[in-house]
């Protein structure tokens, strides 16, 4: 749960596992603290953001960093709510490091295939 300022007012168990962050570490924190260092297009989440709580639900990829250092990506759904009577946007996280690897494997698999057809005869 963030205000209108981006800080984050609360957040659930499974940011705190995502993370390995206490759920303490995160209350004030931003996107910025939790995010990994030039990964993210700030302008653009702040577009997100913008139409989030003009009502719009957006969805966007965030590189976020663990408290071991470790960066992985996530989606972000964000949608505009209400919490003890102050608008807030609540946001939905899910991490996407297994759909990325099988991405990237696919990937190179598809290219080493290309070029084995390249070059052989």
């Amino acid at each position: 749960i963030q205000d209108n300022e981006g800080r984050f007012l609360d957040v659930n168990n499974g940011a705190t596992k995502m993370y390995g962050f206490s759920k303490d570490y995160f209350i004030g924190k931003t996107l910025l603290d939790i995010g990994a260092p030039n990964k993210n297009n700030l302008g653009y989440i702040g577009e997100m953001t913008e139409r989030a709580f003009a009502g719009n639900p957006q969805e966007f990829e965030f590189w976020g960093q663990r408290s071991n250092g470790q960066v992985f990506p996530k989606i972000i759904n964000l949608t505009k709510g209400t919490y003890f009577g102050q608008d807030v946007l609540i946001a939905i996280a899910q991490d996407i490091t297994a759909r990325k690897s099988a991405e990237d494997a696919a990937r190179t698999l598809n290219t080493f295939k290309l070029v084995f057809m390249i070059v052989s005869p």
